[in-house]
């Protein structure tokens, strides 16, 4: 089962403004020297970046795995080391489009290993974990 990214407005709006505004800077700069055409090729990298991550964010719950994908980064997580799902809003940086999270809890031990992941849907993703690994701790807000 595949879960969209849940995507924060002002998130979006912080994003693309930044990274509009950067592209718009050098493709001044550059229509005035050419010495700025590096820079505006860099802002155009940039910018496919932001986007694979925009529209690349999404997660997938299967028998076997959970995976994560953030762009060009993936997370490939057997669903049965997953030990618990629960609410979260912390700020750092995962692959979450919005503040809106879960935290997943995976690992045994000293490996044990925590991402934050923000489902359009939480509580069929959460349905989703529970019907491939029932043994996880599955809490809500």
């Amino acid at each position: 089962m595949r879960f969209e990214s849940k995507k924060d407005v002002w998130i979006g709006a912080i994003i693309w403004a930044a990274a509009l505004a950067g592209f718009g800077a050098s493709v001044v700069a550059s229509a005035q020297s050419r010495a700025a055409l590096p820079a505006l090729l860099m802002m155009i990298a940039a910018l496919l970046f932001v986007s694979w991550i925009w529209f690349g964010t999404y997660y997938i719950v299967s028998e076997r795995f959970l995976i994560v994908r953030g762009g060009p980064f993936r997370w490939r997580i057997p669903i049965a080391d997953v030990v618990s799902v629960r609410p979260a809003r912390h700020p750092l940086s995962s692959p979450a489009l919005s503040l809106d999270r879960l935290e997943i809890v995976y690992g045994n031990g000293p490996d044990r290993k925590t991402i934050l992941v923000s489902p359009d849907d939480p509580e069929s993703f959460r349905q989703a974990i529970r019907q491939f690994q029932p043994q996880a701790l599955l809490m809500s807000e």
